[in-house]
């Protein structure tokens, strides 16, 4: 199989690397937790337009997300090294999030 076929797998690798929640994505794709989880299981088609604002979400490229390989995220011993990843822009968008729903913080610390 292509990589590209395998989109919605790259999105949660990308997610999980960059340690950020279903809740903290979906709430900024202005969507639902579990229609988000659809998108992460492959089981709805992505257009064009929601890869972009996935992509500016995650702060990587389109070209991230359709053909993401996370051994290039990795050196020797699995020591990571950051690739696209903005940690500035993610951390800020974290603050504003939990700030805007703290009973999310809550059960994350639960």
């Amino acid at each position: 199989m292509v990589r590209y076929f395998r989109r919605h797998i790259n999105i949660k690798k990308i997610r999980e690397l960059k340690n950020l929640t279903r809740d903290f994505v979906s709430a900024e794709l202005e969507m639902s937790t579990s229609g988000y989880g659809k998108i992460e299981r492959g089981e709805i088609d992505l257009t064009i337009s929601r890869v972009v604002q996935i992509a500016e979400i995650l702060s990587v490229s389109v070209f991230d997300i359709l053909f993401f390989d996370a051994e290039i995220f990795f050196i020797k011993d699995n020591i990571p090294i950051e690739v696209n990843i903005s940690k500035n822009y993610v951390e800020r968008k974290k603050l504003i999030y939990y700030h805007e729903h703290p009973n999310k913080m809550l059960k994350k610390q639960n």
